[in-house]
């Protein structure tokens, strides 16, 4: 029997996992809500985690040893999946590294993560993590977040129900989002505070697509809050950069969910960039970055990633192909 890779993307809103061969054949897949007891409830994580363990293994029983896990993925995970047989290694590549792998960049490289929080990486030419800013959680302060989109989405809101702001949207699709379109403020505590699937954080910063979508009809608000977000985030790329010195020929890209929405939060991160890095490669990922675990593992084996290379991946992975809004300016 061949031995067998899992590759994770455990973040604050949900967890993304693969388990594939020796000869990089995926064999299932999972989805799930978070284990991370910083932002999800105790109870919910238990769920969470007996849920993607379900849908990773279900049905292969037969599989009880994993030769080794890659990508950013949280001490509970491993434990699980130890916990059926073995595991010989953890990779540890972080959500760096697989972030970048995923737009095919091997070693040196920089990466601006938006998902449900926000953090910036500088990884050096040996691929290790050398500086980073950002990250701080939504408790704290996470610019350029789907959880800062989200909350400043629902502060226009409330303004506006409230008779004190422009008219805006959003009061109307956050309402629909959360399933009481005619009743904003029930919607938001129920949507927020009444969901037993998932915590809070992970509610508002669900939010985000909602803001892209009234972006896309129209909505000066929405898109003002997009763009400001996207330059939050080009600001501290562009202060990472600085700190850091590396080279202007060093390649960026970014990851997270949250750049799947309306072009303008990407076109308003490389217009910031741009004003201070006017030649800095910005690459487009290929993948989502639980994939990117799959491209660190090929990369840690010595493959390239050539035309033959990215053709099978891009067809074994297809589902987690990763797309930019809509017309990516860069």
């Amino acid at each position: 029997m061949g031995k067998y890779h899992v590759s994770v993307d455990s973040g604050g809103s949900k967890i993304k996992a693969v388990l594939y061969d020796g000869d990089f054949r995926l064999i299932s897949r999972a989805v799930t809500g978070s284990v991370r007891r910083n932002s999800t409830p105790a109870e919910l994580c238990d769920r969470n985690l007996a849920d993607l363990m379900a849908q990773l293994f279900g049905g292969h029983d037969e599989i009880r040893d994993i030769a080794e896990i890659h990508g950013s993925v949280d001490g509970e995970i491993i434990d699980a999946i130890a916990a059926r047989g073995s595991v010989g290694s953890v990779a540890g590549e972080g959500e760096g590294k697989i972030g970048l792998a995923a737009a095919g960049i091997d070693g040196e490289g920089l990466l601006c993560l938006s998902g449900t929080g926000a953090t910036m990486f500088y990884l050096d030419p040996a691929g290790h993590r050398s500086d980073g800013m950002g990250g701080y959680g939504a408790v704290v302060f996470d610019e350029g977040s789907g959880y800062h989109i989200g909350r400043l989405a629902c502060a226009e809101a409330i303004r506006y129900d409230e008779g004190r702001g422009k008219p805006t949207l959003l009061c109307g699709l956050i309402a629909e989002h959360f399933g009481m379109a005619d009743n904003f403020r029930l919607a938001v505590f129920k949507g927020v505070y009444g969901d037993p699937g998932r915590s809070p954080v992970a509610a508002v910063a669900g939010l985000a697509p909602v803001v892209s979508r009234a972006a896309y009809l129209g909505d000066e608000t929405a898109m003002a809050i997009l763009r400001q977000a996207g330059h939050a985030l080009g600001d501290q790329m562009n202060a990472l950069i600085r700190r850091c010195g590396c080279g202007e020929t060093v390649p960026m890209t970014v990851s997270g969910g949250t750049y799947r929405g309306h072009i303008a939060l990407f076109d308003s991160l490389c217009e910031t960039i741009r004003t201070e890095n006017p030649r800095r490669p910005i690459v487009r990922p290929l993948f989502e970055p639980v994939a990117g675990g799959v491209i660190a593992d090929w990369f840690a084996q010595g493959r390239p990633l050539d035309d033959a290379a990215r053709s099978f991946l891009l067809q074994e992975y297809r589902d987690y192909i990763f797309t930019i809004g809509v017309n990516p300016s860069c």
